[in-house]
Protein backbone atom coordinates (compact mmCIF):
# COMPACT_ATOMS: atom_id res chain seq x y z
CA UNK A 1 0.00 0.00 0.00
CA UNK A 2 2.85 2.41 0.64
CA UNK A 3 4.02 2.18 -2.95
CA UNK A 4 0.58 3.04 -4.31
CA UNK A 5 0.29 6.09 -2.05
CA UNK A 6 3.68 7.39 -3.20
CA UNK A 7 2.73 6.90 -6.84
CA UNK A 8 -0.54 8.75 -6.31
CA UNK A 9 1.20 11.77 -4.78
CA UNK A 10 3.73 12.29 -7.60
CA UNK A 11 1.26 13.31 -10.36
CA UNK A 12 -0.24 15.95 -8.06
CA UNK A 13 3.17 17.48 -7.46
CA UNK A 14 4.00 17.41 -11.17
CA UNK A 15 0.69 19.11 -11.96
CA UNK A 16 1.39 21.90 -9.48
CA UNK A 17 4.89 22.42 -10.86
CA UNK A 18 3.58 22.52 -14.41
CA UNK A 19 1.02 25.20 -13.61
CA UNK A 20 3.65 27.16 -11.66
CA UNK A 21 6.04 27.09 -14.62
CA UNK A 22 3.24 28.24 -16.95
CA UNK A 23 2.47 31.21 -14.70
CA UNK A 24 6.16 32.15 -14.48
CA UNK A 25 6.52 32.09 -18.28
CA UNK A 26 3.39 34.20 -18.71
CA UNK A 27 4.69 36.79 -16.25
CA UNK A 28 8.09 36.81 -17.95
CA UNK A 29 6.52 37.39 -21.38
CA UNK A 30 4.27 40.10 -19.94
CA UNK A 31 7.20 42.01 -18.45
CA UNK A 32 9.33 41.62 -21.58
CA UNK A 33 6.53 43.03 -23.73
CA UNK A 34 6.00 45.95 -21.35
CA UNK A 35 9.71 46.79 -21.33
CA UNK A 36 9.72 46.73 -25.13
CA UNK A 37 6.79 49.16 -25.32
CA UNK A 38 8.24 51.51 -22.71
CA UNK A 39 11.55 51.74 -24.62
CA UNK A 40 9.85 52.53 -27.94
CA UNK A 41 7.94 55.47 -26.45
Amino acid sequence: MRLTKKKMRKPGVELNLTSMIDVIFLLLIFFLVNVGFSRSE
